[in-house]
């Protein structure tokens, strides 16, 4: 009889052609719990393309997935595609980041685009002491 010969280094993952989404996504550490990752999916959180995606959908090498988090949005493509838990270090291997896009930061943009919008207009609130004189000599005719 043979023995199958196990990969004791831990550095290379078990490679298989199919995994379930929600084991792929705790497996790359995307979410800390496969619980976490269904909850995610099941909310609509998790799309491929604009669809939106079923826990028991298979990944491929190749697909592209979109992840919501909060104010957080992670597209990222599969690289490697394993049921095995692999380090920390090497779970960030198993995908390719295409955009990691935080809500804030847009907010923070758009925030400094309308401060500079308000600056350059003439009043804002209350008149300042300079214009109030302005308008007083305007009402009073002088």
């Amino acid at each position: 009889m043979s023995r199958k010969s196990r990969n004791t280094t831990g550095r290379q993952p078990d490679l298989e052609p199919e995994v379930r989404i929600d084991k792929w996504l705790k497996v790359a550490r995307i979410f800390k719990t496969r619980s976490l990752a269904q909850e995610s999916i099941a909310a609509g959180h998790v799309k491929c393309g604009t669809q939106s995606v079923k826990p028991g959908r298979d990944v491929r090498v190749g697909d592209e997935f979109i992840v919501t988090k909060g104010q957080r949005r992670l597209h990222f493509k599969v690289l490697i595609v394993t049921s095995r838990s692999v380090s920390a270090r090497d779970s960030h291997d198993l995908y390719q980041v295409l955009e990691d896009h935080t809500e804030k930061d847009q907010n923070r943009e758009l925030n400094r685009l309308l401060d500079q919008v308000e600056d350059t207009r003439r009043h804002r609130g209350r008149p300042t002491k300079r214009e109030r004189r302005q308008i007083e000599k305007y009402t009073k005719g002088e």
